[in-house]
C-alpha cells in the first residue's frame, strides 16, 4: 500500500471493509486495504505537515 503506512490495519476495519466491498464485488483484503487506506493516508499528511 502506502510506503508511510508500516502498520497493518486493524483487523475489524478490515473485516468490515471486506463485507461492504462485497456489493462491489471486491472481497480481497487489498480492496479493504484501499478503501481503508484513503483517510490513514489523509491523516499521515496532516499529521506530517
Amino acid at each position: 500500500a502506502y510506503p508511510a503506512v508500516r502498520k497493518p490495519p486493524p483487523t475489524l476495519p478490515i473485516k468490515a471493509n471486506a463485507r461492504r466491498d462485497t456489493n462491489n464485488g471486491d472481497m480481497t483484503v487489498r480492496g479493504s486495504w484501499r478503501v481503508i487506506s484513503i483517510p490513514i493516508k489523509a491523516k499521515y499528511i496532516e499529521a506530517k505537515e
